[in-house]
């Protein structure tokens, strides 16, 4: 089977982490942005993946190897503009 477009970098990991960015007012798929990824494991060992373009996402493949909760952080600039968005993941 032929790669698809936008598969030539699949992320390696046992977690994938995707990202859609949609324009809150008319749900529609955002272009053109930068997106960055900082992870913050249990023992404060800090991470930057790689963020992936993808058909209509970015990805990236993870492990999280310790037990505990993950900060993870997310950036995105679009037009010079950042915008930020924290959540946490508990491995358990």
């Amino acid at each position: 089977m032929k790669d698809q477009p936008g598969q030539e970098k699949m992320p390696s990991g046992i977690h994938h982490i995707m990202i859609v960015i949609l324009d809150s007012g008319t749900s529609q798929e955002v272009t053109n942005v930068i997106a960055t990824l900082h992870i913050v494991a249990p023992s404060q060992k800090q991470s930057n993946p790689e963020l992936i373009k993808m058909k209509n996402h970015f990805g990236t493949g993870v492990t999280f190897d310790e037990k505990g909760p993950y900060a993870l952080h997310f950036q995105i600039t679009k037009d010079g503009k950042e915008y930020q968005s924290d959540f946490t993941y508990e491995l358990k």
